[in-house]
């Protein structure tokens, strides 16, 4: 879908983004937004859902870098340069809804350097968890690495509602370590493993082991 109005840059970024056209698309849980190698032709707001963002691990095995939820830009880097390409794949976790923020709405609108500002910032906001993954992958063991996935995935009813394969991917780990581990939380009363949902009992206390 095109349009040929011309769009008024707002104040923010948040008030800018309710001025586009509403280019949106449904994804059903585990299918794919785009392709690692993919042409980045957008970015794309998470309107509900749920979105992890995947690269292969050292034996092929999806690694999930990011989890992006409700207000958060996927692929935000695509409106400052447009013409690269996409470094992994983003795949709905559960079933999402997205809208479509191509650069050529920047142009169009005439966008302030406040928008500007703020984009910079949310690529950063994203490096910086990247960055943070990395960290805990070397330096973090196995349970505290599940304790990380876990708070990154549980809604605001501390529950997880995707299943242990995603789990694992977020933590960095082989599927069986991931089940071990939950056990072992779950042994120490901080997880409750209930059919297909993970709910969290303490996450003030698995938010402190995963420091």
């Amino acid at each position: 879908m095109t349009t040929s109005r011309v769009l008024e840059a707002p104040r923010d970024l948040k008030d800018w983004l309710h001025t586009l056209p509403r280019e949106r698309r449904r994804i059903h849980a585990g299918d794919v937004l785009f392709h690692c190698g993919d042409p980045g032709e957008a970015a794309q707001l998470v309107l509900n859902g749920l979105v992890g963002l995947e690269i292969a691990g050292r034996h092929r095995e999806p690694v999930i870098t990011q989890v992006y939820r409700a207000g958060d830009l996927v692929a935000a880097e695509r409106l400052l340069l447009p013409n690269s390409r996409h470094e992994g794949t983003a795949r709905a976790l559960l079933a999402t809804e997205v809208q479509l923020i191509h650069w050529t709405d920047l142009r169009r609108a005439g966008i302030e350097s406040q928008v500007l500002t703020e984009l910079v910032q949310a690529v950063a906001r994203q490096t910086a968890a990247f960055m943070q993954r990395i960290a805990e992958a070397t330096h973090l063991p196995a349970t505290a690495r599940v304790a990380a996935a876990l708070c990154r995935l549980a809604d605001a009813d501390n529950v997880v509602s995707v299943n242990q394969d995603v789990v694992a991917a977020v933590a960095g780990v082989v599927r069986v370590t991931a089940n071990a581990e939950l056990r072992r939380l779950a042994d120490r009363r901080l997880v409750s493993l209930q059919r297909r949902r993970i709910a969290l009992l303490d996450r003030v206390a698995l938010e402190r082991m995963a420091r």
